[in-house]
């Protein structure tokens, strides 16, 4: 997610973590996302090829930047001038449930 996002963005969500430290006294768990996406970044970097086309999920739309979940957790930004819609892909626009 892009830098400053409250961990609200989160809330739902399933993500991976690393257990940084265990305090069994007071009963708290310190956990790590960042550490997992680097790994999985590493990783997928490994596996990428350029020009190669790969799947994503919309994440996170602002004025100025897509955000695309590539795998692994890894979140990726994408200015908006570079962002279109797939041609193989239909495209739907939908307000429902949206509380517009």
């Amino acid at each position: 997610m892009p830098e400053g996002t409250p961990i609200n963005a989160f809330v739902g969500s399933v993500i991976s973590v690393k257990v940084i430290e265990i305090d069994r006294k007071k009963e708290i768990v310190a956990c790590s996302r960042k550490e997992v996406v680097n790994i999985s970044l590493s990783k997928l970097i490994g596996q990428l090829n350029e020009g190669q086309e790969i799947s994503s999920l919309v994440k996170f739309v602002s004025e100025r930047s897509v955000y695309l979940d590539i795998g692994g957790g890894v979140i990726i930004r994408l200015p908006a001038e570079k962002a279109r819609l797939s041609d193989g892909v239909p495209w739907m626009y939908s307000t429902a449930g949206a509380g517009w």
